[in-house]
């Protein structure tokens, strides 16, 4: 009775010890992937805050020139872009201009989310948040939605 008491008291201790370590992988887990998350939310707001100066090149005429970034794609005509139901009036109307800082990043970047959310194409977003329309894409790939664009042709 007491080798029966030995070998259940060694199976408990045994099976805590297991939970105990895969409790603390899954603690190491989601701290990686939080801190992946931060790191990617990170990047884009450094993408969206750099895009500005490439903006005012291009408005500029500067060396890029504004037929570096036109790509003649179906996806980028408005007629190829999906409805958004007043979602752009809700959130009020871009800033005016380049210069106009009303906005700041973060609160550009929230107004972008909101509407990728809301089901926005990557034009839409680009032109209502001050962004490229690589940013959006990269937002709605990041939440998950697939990019409406389609690679240039050579």
């Amino acid at each position: 009775m007491i080798l029966l008491s030995i070998v259940l008291l060694l199976i408990l201790v045994g099976l805590e010890l297991w939970s105990w370590r895969l409790q603390r992988e899954q603690r190491q887990r989601a701290h990686a992937l939080e801190d992946r998350l931060d790191h990617l939310e990170h990047a884009l707001r450094e993408l969206a805050s750099a895009q500005v100066d490439l903006h005012r090149r291009v408005l500029a005429g500067g060396p890029d020139g504004a037929a570096s970034l036109s790509v003649a794609t179906p996806a980028a005509s408005p007629a190829h872009a999906p409805p958004v139901p007043q979602v752009a009036a809700e959130l009020g109307d871009p800033p005016a201009g380049l210069e106009d800082d009303r906005f700041t990043d973060d609160e550009r970047y929230a107004k972008a989310q909101r509407l990728a959310m809301a089901g926005a194409s990557a034009r839409t977003i680009a032109s209502q948040c001050r962004l490229s329309e690589e940013e959006a894409e990269l937002l709605l790939r990041l939440r998950g939605r697939p990019s409406a664009a389609v690679p240039p042709q050579s």
